[in-house]
């Protein structure tokens, strides 16, 4: 039975995949792309005889075509899409959050990008090449355990504790439109011993930012300007811890000129301390005892990708009833999503 959450046709995983830089200015590109299969590395498609849902792997149910990928396949994806009129003027940018392995990506037909590495995101500035109609065209080869490459717990032959492949797009792809000068990523790091967060905002120009704070209730409780490309520390008045058993979330709202990014942090800290001669795991200094699950990350009808967003808050909410507060993710790398509904 499958899980709840997505229905063949719609738009799967359908939340904006980056939790921890957040912008309203984007499209999400997953659903239904025209699929092909060849074998010749130097040929190109004459059509596309079939559909395929992304980004479900090309072995599993919900991608609609649930066949064995062999390392001589190559795995043909297509679509179009078209940019909003109020894009005009910002810069585009194209992301894949994951394609295992090999993949080669062309944009009305020009290479615009290639990348190898079956678990972590790549993006590409797209601004000089988009039109208002556009064609996405990807290739991507995957030889699974035939050859040398990080491959997690799959196999050809699955069996024991390997399991099923998970070929091609995996993950979210989608569209961002960016100003500019934009904010390219945040470092925070929680300093609980000062009641003070540490905050860099990087970006690609050295600029001022205007930096607001807002508690679980929607309140702002801080405001202030800081540099870009510097670490800046904010303190917080009454500051309130984030645990396993209260996950405390602060909210970031963070402007510099024409670009407006949103975030989030929680204020924690991890050590050690020693008990009867050994070291112990502490948590905001009180010693923690890490009870979880070895959790190999495999949906029966999706494999390594997640069926919805309801799907994975069941998992998490549910381990928690159980009594856990650990879970241990075996040889994978999750969606970003993933690691937020965690936090959260």
């Amino acid at each position: 039975m499958l899980q709840t959450g997505f229905i063949r046709g719609e738009t799967p995983l359908n939340y904006y995949p980056r939790p921890q830089l957040r912008r309203n200015a984007w499209i999400n590109l997953n659903g239904l792309w025209d699929f092909t299969i060849l074998h010749d590395k130097n040929a190109r498609p004459a059509y596309y005889d079939r559909q395929i849902t992304v980004p479900y792997p090309v072995e599993s149910e919900l991608s609609g075509i649930r066949e064995t990928v062999k390392p001589e396949d190559y795995l043909w994806y297509q679509r179009t899409f078209e940019i909003p009129e109020e894009w005009n003027g910002k810069r585009v940018i194209l992301h894949f959050d994951a394609v295992d392995y090999a993949c080669t990506v062309w944009l009305n037909d020009r290479l615009i990008s290639e990348h190898k590495g079956g678990y972590l995101p790549f993006s590409v500035d797209i601004s000089d090449d988009v039109k208002e109609k556009n064609r996405l065209t990807v290739c991507v080869s995957d030889p699974t355990d035939s050859a040398f490459q990080q491959r997690g717990k799959q196999s050809l032959h699955p069996r024991g504790i390997f399991y099923t492949p998970c070929s091609g797009i995996w993950q979210t792809v989608w569209l961002e439109a960016v100003a500019e000068h934009h904010i390219t990523s945040l470092k925070m790091t929680p300093d609980t011993d000062t009641s003070s967060l540490l905050l860099t905002v990087y970006s690609n120009v050295e600029e001022n930012c205007t930096v607001e704070v807002y508690d679980r209730e929607k309140k702002m409780v801080m405001q202030k300007v800081i540099p870009a490309n510097r670490e800046t520390a904010l303190l917080l008045d009454d500051m309130h811890l984030w645990s396993t058993e209260d996950p405390y979330l602060y909210d970031l709202r963070i402007t510099m000129e024409e670009d407006t990014v949103e975030s989030y942090f929680g204020m924690r800290k991890y050590g050690l301390k020693s008990e009867n001669g050994r070291k112990v795991l502490t948590l905001n200094g009180e010693k923690i005892f890490h009870l979880g699950v070895l959790d190999q990350g495999y949906w029966p009808e999706s494999n390594l990708t997640p069926v919805s967003e309801e799907a994975m808050v069941f998992d998490i909410t549910e381990l928690k009833k159980l009594g856990f507060n650990t879970i241990r993710k075996h040889i994978k790398i999750e969606p970003l999503y993933w690691y937020y509904l965690c936090d959260k």
